[in-house]
């Protein structure tokens, strides 16, 4: 009888250190979320670019979280704003073959190809960004 008693004890202890290493890893994930920029496109004109970022872990044959920063040029000094996040289905990593780009005065569309899915079309405009 007691030894079974002793194995329930350690058997719970056990359950329970399992919990706070796993909940500690969590945390440490959380904490520091891996961003990683992917490219940078800009404007014809050069007063407006694109940072491409992935954020979080990328998985083979999944999708990818990616991060958009618009940025402008104002009196010889880039202005930054981070602006939207959208998901990419491609099978891995972004990289700038995922998207192509129509470049206009008041906006940018940007087509996002996917290998998964349809293609998804964004519009950002300049405006809405920096206002």
């Amino acid at each position: 009888m007691e030894s079974k008693s002793k194995f329930k004890i350690i058997a719970i202890i056990e359950f329970i250190l399992i919990i706070l290493i796993t909940a500690f890893f969590i945390s440490q994930y959380n904490d520091s979320v891996k961003r990683t920029d992917i490219f940078e496109k800009f404007s014809p004109d050069k007063k407006y670019s694109l940072t491409f970022s992935e954020v979080g872990i990328t998985y083979p044959l999944g999708s990818t979280d990616v991060e958009i920063t618009v940025g402008k040029l104002s009196n010889n000094e880039w202005h930054y704003s981070p602006y939207m996040s959208i998901v990419v289905y491609n099978e891995g990593s972004a990289t700038s073959g995922d998207f192509d780009f129509e470049w206009y005065n008041d906006y940018v569309i940007i087509h996002v190809k996917s290998k998964q899915h349809s293609d998804i079309t964004y519009r950002i405009y300049w405006n809405d960004v920096f206002k």
